[in-house]
């Protein structure tokens, strides 16, 4: 998803943490995919709609294995696309101050990451991002926003988890909520929503793949 952005221009950003709670209603029109989020506001100030993509993945693994596999930041480049040659250059890991065993590696809030990846797949010019986790709770949900980078002026991603029983099996809704802003219109936002959609249809795949490897 990144690489077409870069292509599009580079942007000068500086994101501030938004004080979003995972867990507040958001007036959401579409059941999934891209669509417009209108944000609460404070009183008296009016908050534009922003992009936002979001997407829903289940899958019958219980809800402490999924956590535990998404907040561990080892994980990321498992989920993705090769193509981009992603790493993980640099990190602050900040350990959740109270976790069972599961989730001891985990990134808690305050935890950054610096990465770089290709501009465009197998080309290896590369841009760098830094992402902060902003809000975390074990087994419930965890968000992260962009602190410097040349790729949005806003990014606010919050994965969320919730139990289900379905007539597969008990397992795991896992549930991507994505704000974001490029700055330069709504022509490239439009660009950026669709290069969002193939990175996580790519991670959708890669997560199912995983966990269909994995002990029910």
């Amino acid at each position: 998803m990144l690489w077409l952005l870069a292509w599009c221009g580079k942007v000068k950003s500086h994101c501030g943490i938004r004080p979003v709670d995972p867990r507040t209603k958001f007036q959401f029109e579409a059941a999934s995919g891209v669509g417009w989020k209108k944000p609460l506001s404070a009183p008296g100030f009016a908050s534009p709609p922003v992009p936002n993509y979001k997407t829903d993945q289940f899958v019958t693994q219980p809800i402490e294995r999924v956590f535990a596999f998404f907040c561990d930041p080892a994980n990321l480049l498992l989920v993705t696309p090769p193509s981009l040659n992603a790493r993980i250059e640099a990190e602050r890991l900040i350990l959740p101050s109270h976790s069972t065993p599961a989730v001891s590696q985990c990134a808690a809030t305050g935890s950054t990451f610096t990465l770089t990846m290709n501009v465009l797949p197998y080309v290896p010019v590369r841009i760098q991002w830094m992402a902060r986790i902003v809000q975390w709770e074990q087994n419930r949900f965890f968000c992260d926003t962009q602190v410097n980078g040349k790729i949005f002026r806003h990014w606010y991603h919050c994965h969320r988890f919730r139990a289900e029983q379905r007539p597969s099996g008990m397992g795991t809704l896992i549930t991507d909520d994505v704000d974001f802003e490029t700055g330069k219109g709504a022509l490239v936002n439009a660009v950026v929503a669709a290069a969002i959609k193939q990175n996580f249809t790519y991670r959708r795949r890669a997560v199912q793949e995983y966990f269909a490897q994995q002990p029910a």
